[in-house]
């Protein structure tokens, strides 16, 4: 739905399959990405371990990452991590793409 959401305002969109993944392609193409966005579970290295990759090879890059956990303390230690963003389960879509505007810089 995000993939879709974002295709149709003109985005361009790259997925990945798990959290590997989306860690290798982080690192292969971080110069054509504008922001990432990551589910805090996903299989094979979770959204802490992307944020911490994303981080690590492009610290400017905006990262975006949606979670069901809803504590106060989740909250807070994703974005000590880095996180430029929080998205909580479940969320509008308008409001993902209003946060997607503010961090690629389009109103």
């Amino acid at each position: 739905m995000i993939r879709d959401l974002l295709e149709s305002d003109g985005y361009s969109v790259l997925t990945a399959a798990d959290g590997r993944e989306a860690a290798a392609i982080v690192k292969e193409r971080r110069e054509e990405l504008a922001l990432v966005i990551s589910d805090f579970g996903m299989p094979n290295a979770d959204g802490q371990e992307v944020l911490s990759t994303v981080k690590g090879a492009s610290p400017g890059l905006p990262v975006v990452v949606m979670t069901g956990y809803g504590s106060p303390e989740a909250r807070a230690a994703l974005s000590a991590d880095g996180a430029d963003a929080v998205l909580l389960k479940p969320f509008r879509l308008e409001e993902a793409l209003d946060i997607v505007h503010r961090l690629t810089g389009r109103h």
